[in-house]
């Protein structure tokens, strides 16, 4: 899966240190509430499009990823800066609530310009 690979401090040619984003959406095809995410997703990534890359992972497919990031339910999203992880959320919320959410992560009060 290509990195998306932004900027630190937002803005292009000023830090000498490059951020990538991945987000991980594990998810379940039995999982009712992993398909009512779906369209939420979505919106979260159209707003993220420029700045995250999303990788969906079937945890019925994939028991590595799932014991690396201590999976324990579904739907859960874990968001990586640089392969480390930044921020969790179990289950899902309203696209503006994670929006939000992920926003403080990747662009904390001290680093918005």
């Amino acid at each position: 899966m290509p990195q998306i690979t932004v900027p630190c401090c937002g803005k292009r040619n000023t830090c000498s240190t490059m951020r990538n984003f991945r987000l991980l959406d594990f998810y379940a095809t039995w999982c009712e509430p992993c398909k009512w995410s779906a369209p939420i997703v979505e919106e979260v990534m159209a707003h993220f499009k420029d700045v995250i890359a999303l990788e969906k992972i079937d945890i019925d497919q994939d028991a590595e990823s799932v014991n690396r990031y201590n999976i324990r339910s579904v739907p859960t999203f874990v968001l990586l800066e640089n392969e480390k992880e930044i921020w969790r959320m179990n289950g899902f919320d309203r696209a503006s609530a994670m929006i939000t959410a992920i926003n403080g992560v990747i662009n904390p009060p001290h680093e918005q310009h």
